[in-house]
């Protein structure tokens, strides 16, 4: 399967619009149903960002100054530290660049 920034954007859409797990949708890298959203909440106005990841073959997104769709489960910006779950450490996907290429992921800690 592709591993593309574009093919994690179309799926990203498809979750975005229904943001309750469990996501029925195959990961663009493996195929496997195993995707999960996870909003972080920055602002009172609904903005944040977003880790977008397959838990079978950990890659994934993550994207800034999203709005946080209605009904989805976020985590406020100043809830208390052991309140906020951070996803499992997984290998981010980027835009395409054509001076950068073959270094379109990297792997992320969080």
């Amino acid at each position: 399967m592709a591993n593309t920034w574009d093919d994690w954007l179309r799926a990203y859409e498809i979750a975005y619009r229904s943001p309750t797990p469990p996501l029925q949708l195959p990961c663009p890298n493996c195929g496997a149903r195993a995707l999960s959203l996870l909003f972080r909440e920055k602002t009172s106005d609904g903005i944040g960002h977003v880790f977008f990841w397959c838990g079978s073959c950990g890659f994934g997104i993550h994207l800034s100054r999203v709005d946080v769709p209605d009904g989805a489960a976020f985590i406020p910006y100043d809830a208390p530290a052991d309140e906020q779950p951070l996803p499992p450490s997984y290998t981010l996907v980027h835009p395409e660049d054509s001076e950068d290429e073959g270094e379109d992921v990297e792997s992320e800690v969080f």
